[in-house]
């Protein structure tokens, strides 16, 4: 664990992803940090970027144009943990296909999937849900075919609460 503050988190993740939309000027990423912007969070930085990085990196394969919004919210059930989310105007995922997409080697099926991420091998969210969970809880996901989709993740602010019960 390690102290970091979110804001710099997510500005490092954005400018990372920036290269990825060079020449496509169709689709902008908007940054919505909705807590102190000074907030230090006690977690795995390194986990945190990596989750954060695959997230961004699909939404911007999927999306052609539109918009990619990253949010950070304090977490409505849980005073002690941060909600970060990163929503899409993309091709949306068929409802049928979601639930293979959090297993090992799961991908979406559709035509339109494959032809604009046709190297995927189906180990990104596998490997960001095994990360989240370590750092919280599971990702979710929201998705409407040919609409977008949101995937969210919850964090503790304070991981070593989490990890040794209250201090």
């Amino acid at each position: 664990n390690a102290n970091f503050s979110i804001s710099t988190a997510i500005e490092k993740s954005l400018s990372l992803m920036e290269c990825k939309l060079s020449g496509n000027s169709n689709v902008r990423i908007i940054s919505s940090i909705n807590v102190d912007p000074d907030l230090v969070v006690v977690n795995d930085d390194r986990r945190l970027q990596q989750v954060i990085l695959n997230l961004l990196s699909n939404a911007i394969k999927f999306t052609r144009k539109g918009s990619i919004t990253i949010d950070v919210s304090k977490s409505t059930d849980y005073s002690n943990m941060l909600k970060i989310s990163v929503q899409d105007t993309g091709i949306g995922i068929r409802r049928e296909d979601q639930k293979n997409l959090f297993k090992e080697f799961g991908r979406a099926n559709s035509e339109e999937s494959r032809r604009l991420n046709p190297q995927g091998v189906g180990l990104g969210l596998w490997i960001s849900t095994k990360l989240c969970e370590k750092m919280g809880n599971p990702i979710s996901l929201y998705s409407q075919q040919d609409e977008g989709s949101t995937f969210w993740f919850e964090i503790h602010i304070d991981n070593r609460i989490n990890e040794h019960g209250s201090e």
